[in-house]
């Protein structure tokens, strides 16, 4: 769980991109050393500081991940296939994978202590479209219709305009994690949130902006503050 964590980390560039990939090539033909080396580098990351893994600086990761940093010895085999699963691009992961990985690095004690159960995507839209997808894609609608009659009118200006209002007060959201745990519902609500910008930006390009040349410039949604409730 902590090797998968620490992939994404470093495609994602919480730590240093692809430091972890490279540490582990650093390892090939010296697997002994693995332990200790992938050891030092969780504790600093449970932590925060300097690592001596990395020589730079790392955040600290909470959640009890990497509480215990207990590396297993690898044989040469084994190092070849971490490399090998390090070099795929993990961004490409749910991330809402991790509050399961999460929650599993917990003692079994701990969960039902600490309230800390990490939500599945299905649920969490449960909450997500009600309260924030849907009312603003009826307010989205409204936007359409006005800004098509406008440009049907010939004022294609209006029309722009009509679409940056919506546009600033999308990125101007804020947005409070009810759970604050692994962040499920910041990056469902902000994915989401993101599709229909998309469709904002489509909208405007279809009537004519030029974001190269304008004077207006759009602030980008991944902008958005997100907090969560700790």
């Amino acid at each position: 769980m902590r090797c998968l964590f620490t992939m994404f980390a470093e495609d994602v560039e919480l730590i240093p991109h692809g430091s972890f990939t490279a540490l582990l090539h650093k390892l090939r033909g010296h697997p002994e050393h693995a332990a200790p080396a992938l050891r030092g580098l969780w504790q600093t990351m449970d932590t925060g500081g300097f690592s001596a893994a990395q020589m730079c600086d790392l955040m600290r990761f909470n959640g009890g991940l990497f509480r215990d940093a207990d590396a297993l010895p690898l044989t040469e085999g084994q190092l070849s296939l971490l490399i090998a699963a390090g070099e795929k691009d993990w961004k490409e992961v749910e991330p809402a994978i991790f509050g399961t990985l999460l929650e599993r690095a917990l003692d079994k004690r701990q969960p039902h202590k600490l309230g800390a159960h990490y939500t599945p995507r299905a649920y969490v839209e449960r909450l997500v479209m009600p309260t924030v997808i849907e009312p603003l894609r009826s307010d989205w609608r409204d936007v359409q219709a006005a800004a098509l009659t406008l440009g049907n009118q010939g004022k294609l200006e209006d029309a722009r305009a009509v679409v940056r209002v919506f546009h600033r007060q999308l990125c101007d959201i804020r947005m409070l994690d009810p759970a604050c745990g692994s962040g499920n519902f910041l990056y469902v609500a902000l994915e989401l949130m993101k599709r229909l910008e998309g469709e904002v930006m489509a909208l405007l390009a279809e009537l004519g902006e030029e974001q190269g040349h304008c004077r207006w410039r759009a602030t980008p949604l991944t902008h958005i503050s997100f907090w969560g409730s700790s």
